[in-house]
Order: C-alpha cells, then structure tokens, then sequence
C-alpha cells in the first residue's frame, strides 16, 4: 500500500508498507482507506522533531513509524468491527495511533463519525 512517514526532522518520505488487517471482526474497530487528512496544530512539533506536547510526551524517533505524524482524516470504512458504522461509509474523525499518511488504517469506531 502506498504510506509515507516522518523520516526526520522536516521532511516527510514516500514508502511501500504492508497493509494492516483488522485483527478481530467484532472489537469495535475499522480498517479504513484514507480519502484526505489535515495537518493539526499537534502535527507540527513532531514534524519539526519536537515534543508533541501533552499526548505526546516523549521526543520523537526517526524515522517514524508508517503513518506518522497525521491524525486528522477523512476515510471510507473498508472492513467494519463496529456496529455502527457500515462497509462503504464515509467517515471524518482521526486515526488514533496517528498513522494517517497511510493509505488504510485501522482505528476505533468511535473515533470517527
């Protein structure tokens, strides 16, 4: 799939990563296809390899992990673990593990709308 991660200090790389999968269908979770983020205030410590502030508390390593540093998206629900949201739903919120440069994510169903 295709991803792109924080490499080190200002500069965001393009990578190849394995797609993640929905570990068990029924935990309340969804993989969902990234359609488009947004950069938030929060992001822009990590990028600049700062401390990310209060949630993030530990200096940041590079590079990052797959995904990193954005959190903000809007996606389409591909796999569905919730019973609230349904396969081919649009859906705005953020990925929690911050790993939104990713084409699919899993997240909590409640982080989304």
């Amino acid at each position: 799939m295709w991803a792109a991660r924080l490499e080190e200090p200002g500069r965001i790389a393009s990578i190849e990563a394995e797609p993640p999968t929905l570990a068990q269908p029924l935990s309340g979770d969804v993989l969902l296809r990234i359609l488009a983020g947004g950069i938030c205030g929060s992001d822009v410590p990590k990028f600049r390899g700062l401390r990310g502030g209060a949630t993030s508390p530990r200096e940041p390593t590079f590079p990052g992990p797959v995904g990193f540093p954005l959190h903000e998206v809007v996606g389409e629900v591909v796999v569905s673990g919730s019973t609230e949201l349904q396969e081919g739903q649009r859906v705005v919120g953020w990925a929690g593990s911050s790993d939104g440069l990713a084409e699919l994510v899993v997240t909590a169903a409640t982080d989304l709308v």
